[in-house]
């Protein structure tokens, strides 16, 4: 194989979750993979209900649910388990989200509090330009607290057809909710009531408060997972970079470079091209990769 004159490249990628160990497992009410279905992955059984039709897309994580932004979303019921962060006074709540527009508001996540108002919410707001940003809150009953909503940085805006990684995080003990994009703190407020357990559903790309669906996410949806613990940044930042195996392979004909999961499942080729590619490493935030290539070779 030709690696003379061999060009290095840069491929952005989308980083996958860790394995969590034993006592964070105990703290995962729900985590929905979206691997062709809306099941609950965290062994308690919350598995979500599809509305609409929607579809599911291969990604880096294997698949995520697409949502077509008018009927399409996932509800599910509430359980025990997956109130638990009340009693525990803490909450995350995170995904992976790939917003395919950027001028209208539109629900990541939302969770009804009674008959007036939210008790816990992530969106995306646009903010002109074809940009956005990210929004979210937990608040009390009915509006008696309704602290500061929280933003992402709009110097930093979020773009439309690309992936970022959104946290929501109420830690009671400190009295205050967090934002976090890409496992980088944007936003934290303090909320010195704790939210009022009504025991709603919780919504996927919606919120129960929008019967006529006017703020339906559209796009890509991945990885979510909620959690009755306040995570760190070191924790939410781990849990973006499950171990991933690279490797290259002319398995197709020539040299191309390719990513696996440790047991050798949901392999993916991520170059192709007719020239040979090899050697790629991690970039160091795991959201890329380096890789050589003979593609522009001109002997």
């Amino acid at each position: 194989m030709k690696k003379s004159q061999a060009l290095v490249l840069l491929l952005t990628v989308l980083p996958a979750l860790t394995g969590q160990g034993m006592l964070a497992q105990s703290q995962l009410s729900g985590y929905w993979k979206f691997d062709g279905n809306a099941q609950d992955s965290s062994g308690n059984a919350n598995h979500g209900q599809q509305v609409g039709a929607p579809l599911y897309v291969r990604s880096q994580l294997g698949s995520a649910i697409g949502l077509n932004g008018v009927t399409d979303y996932v509800k599910v019921a509430s359980t025990p388990s997956l109130e638990t962060w009340h009693a525990n006074r803490q909450l995350t709540l995170e995904a992976w989200i790939y917003p395919t527009r950027m001028d209208r508001d539109m629900f990541v996540f939302g969770k009804q509090g009674g008959n007036c108002s939210d008790e816990l919410a992530v969106w995306v707001e646009p903010i002109g330009g074809d940009q956005g940003v990210i929004g979210a809150h937990v608040v009390d009953d009915c509006g008696t607290e309704r602290p500061r909503r929280l933003y992402s940085n709009p110097n930093k805006p979020i773009l439309p057809n690309n992936w970022y990684h959104v946290a929501l995080v109420w830690d009671g003990s400190a009295a205050k909710h967090m934002l976090y994009i890409n496992a980088v703190l944007e936003d934290s407020e303090s909320l010195l009531r704790d939210p009022v357990n009504f025991r709603e559903e919780l919504h996927i790309g919606h919120v129960r408060g929008d019967p006529q669906n006017l703020f339906i996410f559209e796009g890509l949806i991945d990885e979510t997972q909620m959690w009755s613990v306040a995570r760190t940044a070191a924790e939410i930042k781990s849990d973006m970079h499950r171990e991933r195996i690279l490797f290259y392979s002319n398995r197709d004909g020539n040299y191309e470079v390719y990513v696996m999961g440790t047991d050798g499942s949901n392999v993916t080729r991520l170059t192709n091209s007719s020239a040979n590619e090899s050697d790629a490493s991690w970039s160091p935030d795991g959201r890329r990769i380096v890789f050589t290539s003979d593609r522009h070779d001109p002997r």
